[in-house]
């Protein structure tokens, strides 16, 4: 069985991510956040390099896990949305550019980024139009 390490925030995270339940979730270090505690949603960009504002999650605890779309495809059943390219997270004047010279925290397709923050209302998104994010956060 794993061995978790770190803040109680970090290990929670890292085990929603990877799925563990039961016996292991109490291992990593205690059991999952209730239903009503839990804040998820879904951030879509409308207009490329227009950054779109999260929906507003306000007494977060322990942050925000915010992953790209990916890892799955239109031939997947049912269909998933599978990002062209890197999205960016940042406050409210983040860029698309992913290039080095942007002002945001870049994320691949298919990747996950935490973020210390304790409303999801304080992070934007920005990238190719149809490109967004699911995040949750306690």
């Amino acid at each position: 069985m794993a061995s978790f390490s770190g803040p109680l925030w970090r290990r929670i995270l890292l085990v929603s991510a990877i799925g563990l339940s039961g016996p292991a979730m109490a291992q990593a270090g205690g059991n999952p956040p209730t239903a009503n505690y839990l804040k998820t949603g879904q951030v879509v960009i409308v207009v490329t390099g227009t950054a779109v504002q999260f929906t507003k999650n306000a007494g977060l605890t322990n942050g925000v896990l915010v992953c790209a779309f990916g890892g799955w495809s239109s031939s997947s059943s049912p269909a998933q949305h599978v990002n062209t390219n890197d999205v960016s997270v940042g406050s409210s004047s983040v860029g698309n550019a992913c290039d080095g010279s942007g002002t945001g925290d870049c994320i691949a397709p298919g990747s996950c980024h935490g973020y210390g923050v304790n409303d999801s209302s304080l992070l934007w998104l920005n990238g190719v139009a149809g490109d967004g994010v699911s995040f949750s956060g306690n």
